[in-house]
């Protein structure tokens, strides 16, 4: 009973709209500072942003599956998660995460939303997998560790 779905990372287009907006705020108050530390500071926050958009677009162009065995998960890194480590399914809207016991945070990596074409489908599949395992799926916000 092994299923496979697409999926993407939750909030990319968001966070990547964000840090561009980010980055030409810094890049003209970089051209317009005339001190030195503000300088220095601008041109740091400058590299920094301009590095996670780079990744950013690395996660928006990466395709991601993830996968419902019987009573285990695989994530898009491939890592295999057994439904005995997984505490409880939350949803926020169609963000979806996977919590784990003794963690106060849902790993990135079992945070995804289902692709357009798969979503019905998806969220049928969870639902039947988290009955089939016994856990409970919450209809709440929740946070990530990146």
């Amino acid at each position: 009973m092994e299923r496979t779905f697409n999926t993407i990372y939750s909030r990319v287009k968001r966070n990547l709209i964000t840090m561009t907006l980010l980055e030409i705020y810094f890049f003209v108050s970089l051209n317009r500072s005339d001190e030195r530390w503000s300088t220095i500071f601008l041109a740091f926050f400058t590299i920094y942003v301009l590095t996670y958009i780079i990744v950013l677009l690395k996660m928006l162009f990466t395709k991601l599956t993830f996968t419902f065995g019987t009573d285990y998960v695989v994530s898009s890194k491939g890592k295999k998660f057994e439904a005995s480590q997984i505490k409880c399914i939350y949803m926020n809207n169609q963000r979806i995460g996977f919590k784990l016991h003794g963690r106060w945070l849902v790993p990135m990596e079992l945070c995804f939303f289902f692709d357009k074409n798969e979503e019905r489908e998806g969220l049928q599949q969870l639902h039947q997998w988290a009955e089939h395992n016994k856990l409970e799926v919450k209809r709440r916000f929740f946070q990530t560790l990146t």
